[in-house]
């Protein structure tokens, strides 16, 4: 037991676990903040400071008075768009409406809905829209200035200016796939290291917003006892800036970690197969690979043919006794074309040639807390009696969890770092160095920069980083810079 409890301990150091959450929510009264508005301004904010004290007993009556003070800010804008107050005010009239639906449980979306007012009725309805997805009666909605957040990994709120309220839209009864396919980020980080074959169910692509086929997408892939929290930094800043906006959508892939890196890809390949099927006409994506996530990346690049097959059994298919299930597994592993889907890669600590801390001391206890995937296992067993091994490698029964495959002693990473990447793709990567300035010998604390370094990279970006270089904000700047160039 106090050996298990040291590689616990061991592990949460290596992948920079903290007991913090990573975000909170809570809800707070929302309120006008700044210097009363004049005129019809200080109209409109009497009516709705009315509409607040009254929306309980008179929702009817409240959203009324939210709307006759929609109208006043509306004149006002049509005067002066950028009068900073008449925006303010409007904004919070739109939220307003949306609180009270919510809390009223009114129903302006199966039919329409007449409000009276000062001015006469205002009727709220809504344009349909011809994707399903996007039927208001499907969602509870809540104005986002209800709400305060904070936590690990969201220590500043994202704002963008503009006519407008952002609305919190939450599922009222989740489709039977999505709730199969539902993860909590972080909340299994670690078991899904530990047991990834019960985890099995979690590996997903995941939308953060339904697909706009005008948008590039951009495929974020987290590395060992992550999940896609991790890229919550990265995210808001960047769907902070317009343009970023305007060109992408952000996707994310979340598996257990626990899987050997090459058993994880071949799951995405299933993934993104299904995803080719569902949206045939898909721009080419960016992927951006953060540590054993880069790892991953690079084998959508690869075209194996049997060159790894034969690297690793050094004989060919039929020559190599193996039970069926076995047979496919290696299938699935070992033969592989680059995904023509993706048109550009951004590789972020990634330890392509892998990392000394996957081997010795942190190599043993891996093997002793983490479980073999069953088949994993079997496979590794018959490799072991199908194959020589030579002095310097990890011997394959041991290749059955994530942290062996990322050894420099790895078979597979060996022989995958002698196939090329396929051509025309360009790459980038960042690499932090932990504010040394020592490059080429320096670290990131777990990956060294001779791991990470790729001679054909179109950047490549030194970060005064440890190994969360992808929460970084200069490596943030640097994908924002990345994405902006080559936005279509």
């Amino acid at each position: 037991m106090r050996l298990l409890l040291a590689a616990l301990g061991t592990m949460l150091i290596l992948n920079g676990c903290a007991t913090s959450r990573y975000a909170e929510v809570w809800h707070k009264k929302p309120h006008l903040t700044g210097p009363p508005g004049a005129g019809p301004l200080a109209s409109a904010e009497q009516s709705l400071t009315r509409a607040m004290h009254e929306e309980r007993a008179k929702p009817l009556v409240a959203l009324g008075d939210c709307l006759d003070a929609l109208q006043s800010t509306s004149d006002e804008l049509k005067r002066n768009s950028a009068n900073p107050t008449a925006i303010r005010d409007y904004n919070f009239g739109v939220s307003r409406v949306f609180q009270i639906i919510h809390d009223a449980q009114l129903d302006p979306w199966t039919q329409p809905l007449s409000v009276p007012t000062t001015g006469g009725d205002f009727v709220l309805t809504y344009k349909p829209d011809p994707r399903p997805e996007w039927n208001p009666a499907l969602y509870e909605f809540t104005p986002a200035d209800e709400f305060d957040v904070g936590g690990k990994y969201v220590t500043e709120r994202t704002t963008r200016d503009g006519i407008g309220a952002p609305i919190v839209a939450v599922e009222r009864e989740a489709s039977k796939d999505r709730r199969e396919k539902q993860t909590d980020p972080g909340k299994h980080e670690l078991w899904r290291v530990l047991n990834p074959e019960k985890y099995a169910h979690t590996a997903a692509i995941e939308r953060l917003q339904p697909y706009n086929p005008k948008k590039t997408v951009v495929l974020v892939i987290h590395g060992l006892k992550d999940s896609q929290a991790t890229w919550t930094p990265m995210i808001n800043k960047l769907r902070s800036d317009p343009v970023i906006r305007k060109h992408y959508q952000f996707w994310f892939y979340s598996y257990p970690t626990g899987y050997p890196f090459p058993y994880s890809a071949a799951i995405l390949r299933e993934e993104l197969d299904e995803v080719e099927k569902q949206f045939p006409r898909l721009k080419p994506m960016v992927v951006i690979g953060h540590s054993m996530g880069g790892c991953i990346s690079r084998l959508l690049l690869t075209d194996s043919g049997d060159q790894l097959w034969m690297k690793i059994f050094g004989r060919p298919p039929d020559e190599v006794q193996l039970l069926p299930k076995t047979r496919e597994y290696f299938r699935q592993e070992l033969f592989f074309r680059h995904r023509p889907e993706i048109g550009r890669v951004i590789f972020i600590a990634s330890p392509l040639r892998g990392s000394n801390m996957a081997s010795g001391f942190i190599g043993q206890l891996a093997t002793l807390i983490i479980r073999e995937p069953t088949l994993s296992s079997q496979a590794s067993q018959e490799m072991l009696r199908a194959t020589k091994v030579r002095e310097e490698e990890l011997k394959p029964k041991r290749r059955a969890n994530s942290v062996d495959s990322l050894s420099p002693k790895s078979r597979f990473l060996n022989a995958i770092n002698t196939l090329p990447m396929t051509p025309g793709v360009p790459y980038h990567t960042i690499i932090g160095d932990r504010g040394r300035g020592d490059s080429p010998s320096s670290s990131d604390g777990v990956v060294p920069y001779w791991s990470s370094h790729m001679n054909g990279a179109k950047t490549e970006n030194i970060v005064p980083s440890n190994h969360s270089a992808h929460q970084n904000p200069q490596a943030i700047d640097d994908v924002m810079q990345i994405l902006k160039r080559y936005a279509k």
